[in-house]
């Protein structure tokens, strides 16, 4: 009885497909609240962001204003969707196309077409870590991007 070919490659992927689905698991669901207080503090770090741009390593005089506003926004929300894709999946588990995926989904792209988003977001990324750690001059203990918790 000869085994078909094609019937063994469906099979093969469809056990392949469930068995990525059990090891990936549910996320976990974000309650409403903990989103309202994820876009309360994306708001306050977008407003605490142009203090610390000096970190960025850039020079912010060539940039326009609306270029700024629309880089500061940017680098907001990438905190804000790496903070819920964390909170769903687990600590330090999003990558830059995960986070380009969920700013779609919350319609924050800021202009950026789908072919150099997933570079901003990377050079967005950069800049969080860099608000998240260091300060300012005159206190550099202090990171201008106090840790949510």
């Amino acid at each position: 009885m000869p085994i078909d070919e094609a019937k063994r490659r469906k099979r093969w992927l469809r056990n392949k497909r469930a068995e990525r689905a059990r090891k990936k698991g549910d996320p976990t669901p974000i309650s409403p609240m903990f989103r309202r207080r994820v876009m309360w503090a994306r708001d306050r770090r977008a407003k605490l962001a142009p203090a610390g741009a000096w970190t960025w390593k850039i020079d912010t005089v060539y940039l326009t204003d609306e270029k700024f506003k629309r880089a500061v926004e940017l680098v907001a929300d990438v905190w804000a969707a790496e903070t819920l894709y964390d909170a769903q999946w687990g600590k330090g588990t999003a990558t830059v196309a995960q986070i380009c995926r969920m700013l779609n989904e919350m319609d924050r792209t800021h202009g950026y077409s789908a072919a150099s988003l997933p570079k901003m977001v990377a050079q967005a990324r950069k800049r969080v870590i860099a608000l998240e750690t260091h300060g300012d001059r005159w206190s550099p203990d202090q990171p201008y991007w106090p840790p949510f918790v």
